[in-house]
C-alpha cells in the first residue's frame, strides 16, 4: 500500500471479518481481546468500530461476500489499528455534520481520538489507519 502519511507503530495481529454489520461487535471484541486493560482500550475500541462500519457501509466490503480486515498493534504508549476494506466509490473523508444531522459523524469521532488518521490505497483496496494515544479518551 502507498500511505499518504506514516504508520506510527507496528501492526503484528490481524483478523479478516464477513462485510456485514453483525460483525461491527465481533470486531470489538477483537480489539478487547489483544488489548487486555491497555490505557486506550476505550478509544481503540470506539475507533475500530467506526471504522468497520464505515468499511461496512460505504465500500465494497458490505456487499454480498464481501469482506475487511482489522490489525491491531499494541504498544505502551498508543494502539495502532488499520481497516482494510475493499475499496469504494470514494475516500473517506471527514464529513464535518452539524448537530441536526443524524450520520455523518464516524470520521470526525474517529480523528478526534487519534488526532487523525491516514488514508492507504493499493488498486482496489483502500486502508485506514489511526494510532490511539493511550491518554485518549471519547
Amino acid at each position: 500500500m502507498h500511505a499518504r502519511g506514516r504508520p506510527d507503530a507496528p501492526i503484528p495481529s490481524s483478523r479478516r471479518f464477513c462485510g456485514n454489520v453483525r460483525q461491527v461487535s465481533a470486531v470489538r471484541r477483537f480489539i478487547r481481546a489483544e488489548l487486555g486493560d491497555h490505557a486506550a482500550l476505550d478509544a481503540a475500541v470506539l475507533a475500530a468500530s467506526e471504522l468497520a462500519a464505515n468499511a461496512i457501509t460505504h465500500t465494497a466490503s458490505g456487499r454480498p461476500g464481501g469482506h475487511f480486515d482489522v490489525c491491531v498493534g499494541v504498544d505502551d504508549g498508543s494502539v495502532t489499528i488499520l481497516v482494510v476494506d475493499e475499496g469504494g466509490p470514494a475516500e473517506p473523508e471527514q464529513q464535518h455534520a452539524d448537530a441536526s444531522a443524524e450520520q455523518g459523524r464516524g470520521l470526525d469521532l474517529v480523528a478526534a481520538l487519534a488526532g487523525g488518521f491516514t488514508v492507504l490505497v493499493d488498486g482496489q483496496s483502500r486502508g485506514v489507519l489511526v494510532v490511539v494515544p493511550s491518554a485518549a479518551g471519547p
